[in-house]
């Protein structure tokens, strides 16, 4: 996908990298960023949401990939 921003002309370069820093980013602070946005929600979804996550997560990326475990993007 990065490629096809690249290509465009129009900054994609540019574009590009910041998408390729942001997604480095969010990789390495996503269980941070979880229990975060966990804290604030309710009780219940609290509970549920780490259990479901992963499992919808893995159901999609199957149909989608092939796969339960796509490769990342800039792997």
């Amino acid at each position: 996908m990065l490629s096809q921003w690249r290509a465009t002309g129009n900054d994609g370069e540019k574009l590009a990298d910041a998408l390729e820093r942001l997604t480095t980013v969010l990789v390495e602070h996503l269980a941070e960023l979880t229990k975060e946005l966990l804290a604030q929600a309710p009780p219940p979804a609290r509970v549920i949401l780490p259990r479901l996550g992963p499992r919808l997560y893995a159901s999609r990326a199957k149909r989608v990939y092939a796969t339960p475990t796509p490769p990342r993007i800039g792997a």
